[in-house]
């Protein structure tokens, strides 16, 4: 039935979610991560990301510090995972495109509350041909043409960061 596939897809969703966030910092091969400053901001500024899901309650000022400051740290230290931000800030996000390898492409609508019971539904495209297709335009376009350098992207978070500590008088 319908409802039997929905739950098969969000179980398998759920699963790809959780090993995504675990693994991002610590592969061995390139994980780019694309961000817009004003998404960044807006996250340090009041705790939830593009794709909070409804059931969570925002980040507390201490939770963004560690997890911005994990992402940091992990760049340092793991030349493969790369955290980018685009260069023209006129760009706007209307979807959220996660590439899983050899698996397909999730497409999110923009800060959607991830609520099912208000008739969301995540779709996730399970075609080859698609995500190679994706892939190509998030490394040639995406990654080489339209953000800063890894270097540059990290500069600017990295003052970002420590803004956002000095005004919630937090350390380091």
């Amino acid at each position: 039935s319908s409802d039997e596939e929905t739950l098969r897809i969000i179980s398998r969703t759920l699963s790809i979610h959780e090993q995504r966030y675990q693994n991002q910092y610590k592969k061995k091969k390139p994980t780019y991560r694309i961000m817009t400053l004003s998404g960044c901001s807006r996250f340090l500024s009041t705790g939830e990301t593009t794709d909070h899901f409804v059931g969570f309650r925002p980040f507390t000022p201490v939770e963004r510090k560690i997890i911005f400051g994990n992402m940091l740290k992990a760049a340092k230290e793991n030349r493969y995972f790369i955290p980018l931000l685009l260069s023209d800030s006129s760009l706007d996000q209307r979807y959220s495109l996660v590439c899983y390898e050899k698996l397909g492409v999730s497409i999110d609508a923009k800060d959607t509350d991830y609520d099912i019971f208000n008739g969301y539904r995540s779709v996730f495209l399970m075609l080859p041909e698609f995500t190679d297709q994706y892939m190509e335009y998030y490394l040639d376009i995406l990654v080489r043409e339209r953000c800063y350098s890894r270097q540059r992207s990290l500069e600017i978070l990295e003052e970002l960061y420590r803004t956002f500590l000095k005004e919630n008088a937090l350390t380091e």
